[in-house]
């Protein structure tokens, strides 16, 4: 799972493979160390849930979770839908509210081959510009 942070929004790619994981275990969860010798993480996580009606994303203590509903994220994931999208309000309730775009969408495989050589194609779905 990619995590790309852009100005106010949020967007995690998904392989096959994380897409699979998700729906049969209910959670991918991804990290980045930074520093040494004692690097500082930064967590984040995809997670289907019961109690969400919307996409949410919350961050604290160094973690950034995304919740889907369950039922949106099954019928994502066996569809041809690329993405699952979702804008989300924050702030104290008067006009400085900052809206936030959240986007999870399926990771299509590279028109130049994998983008590392520790990753196969096989993993990503198939490109469109391709066909």
């Amino acid at each position: 799972m990619k995590l790309r942070l852009h100005r106010n929004s949020v967007r995690l790619r998904l392989t096959q493979p994380d897409v699979r994981q998700l729906i049969v275990q209910g959670r991918v969860e991804e990290s980045v160390a930074f520093g040494a010798p004692a690097p500082t993480r930064l967590a984040y996580a995809l997670e289907v849930s019961d109690d969400v009606r919307n996409v949410v994303c919350e961050f604290a203590d160094g973690r950034l979770v995304v919740r889907v509903p369950s039922a949106t994220a099954a019928a994502w994931a066996r569809s041809e839908e690329v993405s699952i999208q979702s804008p989300e309000s924050h702030g104290n309730g008067n006009n400085d509210t900052v809206p936030l775009k959240v986007l999870i969408e399926k990771d299509f495989r590279c028109l130049h081959g994998p983008a590392s050589a520790d990753e196969s194609i096989d993993d990503y779905y198939p490109n469109p510009q391709t066909a």
